[in-house]
């Protein structure tokens, strides 16, 4: 048996590499043998020559649209403007109009943002091209940028998703608002501080809090998903601290949802000025119907990438992983829902800080793999330890942690070792 020599079929993924020392497979005999179809656009299919195991590979985000056209994540010019490279998802930016629009199914949006400092509209620049995407670097000219003067405009295209991102340096001294007037049958799905279906308004406080979590530059998103179909996200609940800890930690319902963004945090931190309790409660998807039904699933884990975070008491920042039970969209009561979920489905959780270069893959335990569905989404919920022993903090702990919106090369990444008979044993990996 002959060693793969064909560059374009060796395995070049990290976690089916990593997958695969585990099993103790060698990969120089494991062969690359379909890539992503119209059939199958999420998954890609190895076979190892020597046992004749098979290996599928499938992706959140789809690689190829119905048509057989490879997803395109780029943007070219046009007349003033630009427009994406795929013909099947056509976005246009001219000026501040930006149209989108699903060519096989019709659907289609054109909005034009304002921004609005106090009750002054900024004006902007003309959309200029970025060659790397600021956000991944695996991407590249994917984001076009205009400049409002007190902060700039990214519309980023990745698989399946266009992404709008307000991008601020510092704190501004005033209320912002976004306007979108938008017209179509899709919608941007607006953040955290939306106050309608058309507009968002963020006070000089919500920015010092963003500055708080994650810095600068701080980042407000809207996003038009228009061939992925669920994304990750979290629920989040604050309250002032003289109401208790438990107003937070046992409340019904999360004061706001969001998804559909880069990078989501795991808290549970007194904040202190003002004085309240936070907790935030993060959500993932996986699309593991290609399993099928009669799949007999032998083992799996989930790689995480960390990004940054803080622990004000110790071990209370780890991040533990159990079963998810929200729904999509991601609602406010989803937040309760996962309070009686306490159940690990690993065996420890991540510690903190989660490693930022690279991927930490966790191996399911049983009560994890329990969660997995073999005929439609699996789905999971990351708690802090702290949220889960119901510890109340003395300190700020919060983990950052990647999401799908991320893209290529950080979107979180299950892998399931499965077999449909005693002799054809696979792999499927779900990212």
């Amino acid at each position: 048996m002959d060693k793969i020599t064909d560059k374009a079929k060796m395995v070049t993924d990290p976690v089916v590499l990593g997958e695969l020392y585990r099993q103790g497979i060698d990969k120089d005999y494991v062969e690359f043998e379909r890539d992503y179809s119209a059939q199958h656009p999420t998954t890609k299919f190895y076979r190892d020559l020597k046992s004749d195991k098979r290996f599928m590979v499938f992706s959140q985000l789809p690689m190829v649209y119905s048509n057989g056209e490879k997803a395109e994540t780029r943007w070219q010019n046009s007349g003033e403007g630009f427009e994406s490279k795929s013909s099947m998802l056509l976005v246009s930016a001219q000026s501040t109009n930006i149209e989108a629009m699903n060519r096989l199914s019709g659907s289609s949006l054109c909005y034009r943002p304002q921004v609005f400092l106090g009750s002054i509209e900024q004006s902007c620049s003309a959309p200029i091209l970025l060659a790397t995407d600021p956000i991944n670097s695996n991407y590249t000219e994917n984001v076009i940028e205009w400049d409002y003067g007190v902060c700039k405009r990214w519309l980023r295209i990745i698989e399946g998703q266009v992404q709008g991102l307000w991008i601020f340096g510092k704190i501004p001294d005033n209320v912002v608002r976004f306007k979108y007037n938008q017209l179509g049958s899709l919608r941007l799905n607006l953040g955290q501080f939306a106050t309608g279906s058309d507009e968002e308004l963020v006070r000089p406080e919500d920015f010092r809090r963003l500055a708080f979590l994650s810095g600068f530059p701080l980042s407000v998103s809207d996003s038009l998903t228009v061939y992925s179909t669920t994304s990750d996200g979290r629920a989040l609940k604050s309250a002032l601290a003289s109401g208790g800890y438990a107003a937070v930690h046992d409340a019904a319902e999360a004061g706001s949802v969001r998804a559909g963004e880069v990078m989501e945090y795991v808290s549970n931190y007194i904040y202190w000025s003002p004085q309240y309790y936070e907790i935030s409660r993060a959500f993932l998807f996986f699309d593991t119907s290609p399993l099928g039904a009669t799949a007999v699933i032998s083992a799996a884990s989930l790689s995480l990438r960390g990004a940054g975070g803080s622990e004000g008491d110790a071990d209370y920042s780890d991040v533990c992983l159990v079963e998810g039970v929200q729904g999509d969209p991601i609602v406010v009561a989803n937040y309760g829902d996962e309070l009686s979920k306490t159940a690990y489905g690993v065996d420890a959780p991540w510690t903190f800080p989660i490693a930022t270069g690279d991927y930490t893959a966790k191996s399911l335990n049983a009560t994890g793999l329990g969660w997995i569905s073999k005929t439609g989404t699996t789905k999971f919920c990351l708690r802090l330890n702290s949220d889960i022993s119901n510890s109340t903090p003395t300190g700020e702990n919060y983990s950052g942690v990647y999401m799908s919106e991320k893209g290529n090369g950080y979107k979180p990444k299950l892998v399931v070792t499965y077999s449909v008979s005693a002799f054809v044993p696979r792999i499927a990996s779900i990212f």
